[in-house]
């Protein structure tokens, strides 16, 4: 290895080493700014064929200071689907404290059946503060700690 090819690689090192910690760093703080946290288990399945209906109970825990108004949600598909509707829902989440609700979604097959392989579902909230500024949030649901739900 000549001189140069020393020199350009040991530059090149650092600077890999220093992009890989700010986006990690990015991805933690990007966890950590999430205002919303989602827990789900599925309490009912029903085949329709190519596709399935999912009934999910839904604990949404608000990590922030502000109440939320939850408005709307949507569980986002991992195939590359149509854009589904927003549900309309109400639910209103305090501060440092969690709600639970149970909505209805229809998905494929094929989606299902990541979720059974751990797939995490997404769920994009659309949400309203005390302070009357509107937010959008995706999240990614957990089982619930104590492994409940399917």
């Amino acid at each position: 290895m000549s001189y140069r090819e020393l020199v350009k690689r040991s530059h090149f090192l650092p600077l890999l080493m220093v992009f890989l910690c700010a986006f990690v760093g990015r991805v933690a703080q990007a966890a950590a700014d999430q205002r919303v946290r989602g827990f789900y288990e599925v309490t009912q399945i029903v085949d329709l064929g190519s596709q399935v209906r999912v009934s999910l109970r839904l604990r949404l825990s608000n990590r922030g200071d502000d109440t939320l108004y939850i408005q709307g949600l949507t569980l986002r598909s991992f195939s590359p689907a149509p854009e589904r509707q927003a549900r309309s829902v109400s639910v209103l989440l305090r501060p440092h404290a969690s709600e639970v609700t149970t909505q209805e979604f229809t998905i494929s097959h094929s989606e299902y059946e990541l979720w059974l392989r751990g797939v995490r579902p997404r769920l994009v909230l659309e949400m309203q503060s005390s302070d009357k500024n509107k937010l959008t949030e995706a999240i990614q649901l957990d089982r619930p700690p104590n492994g409940a739900g399917r």
